[in-house]
């Protein structure tokens, strides 16, 4: 285990059981989870749903502030934070498989079913590769800075297959949610690429 290391901090993956007492809180639990479920009102359905992909790294509610602007104006916001444990694009699953396009779109189906339609999907760097992913999931898609061909950016760890699976991935779901969005104002996937 990974938890057994001195000073263990990185590469916690899906590690069972409780970190132990002794070791620091990197993110309040989310570290060693692959997501988090926070809810505007316990107990009801929020206006919308926010599926929010994170970057690289230890898992980190990334878009908590933005979470809570939206709820000081009102609007009744659900958040599903989502972390890649194995910093693998969201391409590996729990098992170690890389299957991870089936089991991140499994887990965000069954939270967005709820929503009828109101789900907004977002992320930055490998969370944005990932609301690419898994844009048809939700009506909008906001990618900052994705990481698109995995061939020339950052997943030369990551096995052809799996790297192919996902430029598929990314071209069917953005090409799913634009059709569907033709007709509706504000539908579709935006991506904002740095210089």
């Amino acid at each position: 285990e990974a938890f057994e290391l001195p000073g263990a901090r990185i590469g916690f993956g899906w590690n069972p059981g409780t970190p132990p007492a002794g070791l620091p809180a990197l993110t309040d639990r989310f570290a060693t989870s692959d997501h988090i479920f926070e809810p505007a009102t316990h107990g009801a359905t929020g206006d919308v749903l926010m599926v929010a992909f994170s970057a690289q790294g230890p898992g980190v509610q990334q878009w908590h502030a933005p979470a809570a602007a939206l709820r000081a104006s009102g609007l009744r916001l659900d958040a599903l934070y989502v972390a890649d444990p194995s910093n693998s694009f969201f391409l590996q699953d729990p098992s170690a498989g890389w299957a991870g396009l089936d089991y991140y779109g499994m887990l965000v189906r069954g939270y967005a079913r709820r929503y009828d339609g109101r789900v907004l999907v977002i992320g930055s760097s490998m969370g944005a590769t990932a609301a690419l992913q898994h844009a048809a999931l939700g009506a909008r898609a906001l990618a900052f800075a994705p990481r698109v061909d995995l061939d020339v950016s950052h997943g030369s760890f990551v096995p052809a297959d799996a790297r192919r699976r996902c430029r598929e991935a990314i071209a069917r779901s953005v090409g799913t949610c634009h059709a569907a969005a033709a007709g509706a104002c504000g539908g579709g996937a935006a991506v904002a690429a740095g210089a």
